[in-house]
C-alpha cells in the first residue's frame, strides 16, 4: 500500500479553506431556501401560486420550472469557481514544497 505524504496546513491553505466553506455554505443556504420555498409558498399561499401568468400556467409552474434553470445555473457557478479553487489549492501546494524542498 503506497504512503501518501501528510498534508501540512498553510496559512494560505487554511485561508483558501475557509473561503471555500463560506461559498459553499452560502450557495446551499441559498439552494436549500430556494427550493423548499415551493413547498411552503403552496401551502400557504396558494392564491398567489395558483394565479395565471399565461393563460392557464399558473406563477407556480413557471417558479417550478425556474428551479430546473437554477439548478443548471448552481452547478455552472459550482463548476467555474472549483475550478478557481483547485488552481489555487495546486499553488499552495507548489510553495510548500518548494519551500520544504530549500528546508531540506
Amino acid at each position: 500500500m503506497e504512503k501518501k505524504a501528510p498534508v501540512y496546513p498553510t496559512k494560505s491553505f487554511e485561508t483558501l479553506m475557509n473561503k471555500k466553506k463560506r461559498f459553499l455554505t452560502l450557495l446551499t443556504l441559498f439552494f436549500l431556501s430556494y427550493y423548499l420555498s415551493l413547498p411552503i409558498l403552496t401551502s400557504y399561499f396558494p392564491q398567489v401560486m395558483t394565479y395565471p401568468i399565461y393563460q392557464n400556467i399558473t406563477f407556480a409552474w413557471v417558479f417550478a420550472f425556474t428551479q430546473f434553470l437554477l439548478t443548471a445555473i448552481i452547478c455552472f457557478i459550482y463548476y467555474w469557481k472549483s475550478k478557481s479553487y483547485d488552481q489555487l489549492v495546486q499553488h499552495s501546494i507548489r510553495e510548500e514544497s518548494e519551500k520544504r524542498g530549500h528546508d531540506s
